[in-house]
């Protein structure tokens, strides 16, 4: 109380009821005179509470961060364990329902802004999400059986037909068959991912985010649409 008292009066530079006594320009002269000295003395201790206050704030946001880091890797976790169980699951054809929703969680953790999947005239889009300035539409399949080109051709074609700045990420569980990356091996609108990709997420041994822009960065430096990321931790080694 006494220090708090003490920067207060410190803080003074105007003594009105001095001001209007008969003698107030002495006095007045006199306070001014005295806080001068008090705030000499009283301005280290100003830098030592500001120094504790931002001490403090520090040691707010940091644990603030901790606390996001603590719950982004508790949902990792959790998303991790819901898709072992969906790998076991008998159901093939809920599964593959089910994945595309799940999918949307992973990318919702990582702000991307998903989109559930939608019907257009003619067309079932899987679903969408933004990175960057950048849109993409996403087609998921979670099949026993690689994915070919005809496929692919058609994924081609859909995102052809949408706007300028679209992109295609496709997520095959299983992989592509070798004719298929090798038709799109030097240009290509979208990316792809497979369960090796997924599972290095969920793992948290790479970020969703980081793992598309080096995708996308590859496909536009070769026009290739696969990169997996086994090259980009070899490439990191």
């Amino acid at each position: 109380v006494t220090v708090a008292l003490m920067l207060d009066i410190a803080g003074m530079d105007r003594f009105p009821n001095l001001e209007r006594q008969v003698d107030g320009a002495e006095k007045v002269a006199l306070a001014e005179a005295a806080v001068a000295e008090l705030r000499r003395w009283t301005g280290k201790q100003q830098e030592i509470i500001k120094e504790h206050e931002e001490h403090a704030a520090s040691i707010a946001e940091s644990a603030k961060q901790a606390q996001a880091i603590r719950a982004f890797t508790e949902a990792h976790e959790d998303l991790k364990q819901r898709f072992l169980v969906m790998h076991s699951a008998t159901d093939k054809h809920q599964r593959g329902r089910d994945f595309e929703g799940f999918i949307n969680e992973v990318f919702a953790l990582y702000d991307l802004e998903p989109r559930a999947s939608y019907s257009l005239e003619y067309e079932q889009i899987d679903g969408a999400f933004s990175l960057d300035t950048d849109h993409y539409v996403l087609e998921a399949k979670w099949w026993a059986e690689r994915i070919g080109r005809p496929l692919l051709d058609i994924f081609k074609a859909n995102i052809e037909r949408k706007g300028k700045n679209t992109l295609g990420l496709y997520v095959s569980m299983s992989g592509f068959t070798s004719d298929a990356l090798d038709v799109y091996a030097y240009s290509t609108p979208f990316i792809t991912m497979d369960g090796g990709d997924f599972m290095a997420v969920l793992e948290q041994r790479i970020r969703l985010d980081e793992l598309m822009r080096r995708k996308k960065r590859h496909a536009s430096e070769t026009g290739h649409c696969y990169l997996p990321v086994s090259k980009i931790f070899s490439e990191s080694e």
